[in-house]
């Protein structure tokens, strides 16, 4: 019998997270699906996910213990970073992520990130960027790259074309509040994308530890 890659994903009842698991749930002949999700949204996220053959893990990202708990035996970790505003918060579960990966020696670790971090060019800029945000990924990626790990990958994602409704009011006024440079130029993904990226750096691992795509 083929051994089956067991992937931790998580935040898997989120945009993201869910998208993973369908994609990874077209393979169940290649990877066995352990999906974490959150303690204050377990009945939303069980219901997202009750369609597809998952096992599921209750998971505080603040709670580092459990997530090495969670994590021991995995072959890879796909690590969502929370969608808060609070810097400090976000920074600390992304971490905690991290560190649980690692006590857990998980032999892969790929984390979403975001185009344009790391002085990368920025779509229609043609130079690094400096928002917020992107200080942000900055330091969740230094944390993945420095950690460590025995294998890890970083998967840079443009702005979700999912989420222009919510600029539907800057839209109607004639502003789109992104870092898209002044001529407004850039190519939007659709949540699907990141799904079916995540599912084929999972596919050939080894190809992948230490690589950065954006």
């Amino acid at each position: 019998m083929t051994k089956l890659n067991k992937v931790f994903v998580c935040g898997a009842g989120g945009q993201t997270g869910l998208q993973v698991v369908h994609y990874l749930s077209k393979h169940t002949d290649k990877f066995e699906i352990h999906a974490g999700i959150y303690q204050a949204k377990r009945q939303a996220h069980q219901e997202r996910l009750q369609p597809y053959p998952v096992q599921l893990h209750e998971t505080d990202a603040m709670d580092r213990h459990g997530l090495i708990k969670a994590m021991q035996g995995m072959d890879a970790v796909f690590i969502v970073p929370a969608a808060t505003e609070r810097v400090e918060e976000k920074i600390e579960q992304g971490r905690n992520y991290v560190e649980a990966a690692k006590q857990a020696q998980v032999p892969m670790v790929i984390l979403l990130s975001m185009a344009g971090t790391g002085g990368s060019s920025v779509a229609g800029t043609g130079t690094g960027a400096t928002t917020v945000w992107h200080e942000q990924f900055q330091q969740l990626e230094h944390c993945v790259q420095e950690a460590q790990l025995p294998a890890w990958c970083i998967l840079r994602a443009a702005f979700y074309m999912d989420n222009l409704l919510l600029y539907r009011q800057q839209l109607r006024e004639g502003v789109l509040p992104l870092p898209v440079g002044p001529n407004g130029k850039f190519a939007p993904l659709d949540v699907m994308d990141v799904g079916i990226a995540v599912k084929s750096l999972l596919m050939e691992i080894d190809k992948h530890a230490g690589k950065v795509y954006e």
